[in-house]
C-alpha cells in the first residue's frame, strides 16, 4: 500500500473507528458487522472532541481516500463504514492491539483543538 497522508484530525477519527471496530470484532462480532457504523452520530460519539460541524467533511476526506465507505445526504452521513483498506491501513499504522491503537488515540488526542 502506498503511503497515505492525513490530516490529524481525520487520522483520529480513522483511528477511533478502527479501535471500535477491533472492540467488536475481539468481542465475536462478525467482520463484516463490526466494521458498520450506521450514521454519522455515532461517529461523533466515538470522537467528541471534534466539532460537530466539521465531521461530515472529514469523513469526506477519508472517503475520498477509500478509507471509509458512506452515503450522504442533506449535507450528513446516513451510513459509515470502515474498508478493508481502511482496516489495512490502520494495521500498518498501530497493528491489532487494543493497547497500541489506545496509545495512537491518546498521542492524536493530545494534537486536537478542544472544541469548548
Amino acid at each position: 500500500m502506498s503511503e497515505i497522508l492525513i490530516p490529524k484530525e481525520s487520522e483520529y477519527i480513522l483511528t477511533a473507528i478502527y479501535n471500535e471496530f477491533l472492540i467488536r470484532y475481539t468481542n465475536g462480532v462478525p467482520r463484516d458487522k463490526a466494521k458498520i457504523f450506521r450514521h454519522q452520530d455515532n461517529v461523533l460519539k466515538l470522537v467528541p472532541e471534534i466539532w460537530e460541524e466539521d465531521l461530515s467533511g472529514l469523513l469526506d476526506e477519508l472517503k475520498y481516500l477509500s478509507l471509509i465507505s458512506g452515503t450522504k445526504g442533506s449535507g450528513v452521513y446516513m451510513f459509515v463504514t470502515l474498508t478493508t483498506t481502511g482496516i489495512t491501513y490502520m494495521e500498518n499504522r498501530v497493528g491489532n492491539k487494543l493497547e497500541n491503537v489506545a496509545k495512537a488515540l491518546i498521542a492524536l488526542k493530545s494534537l486536537l483543538p478542544t472544541n469548548n
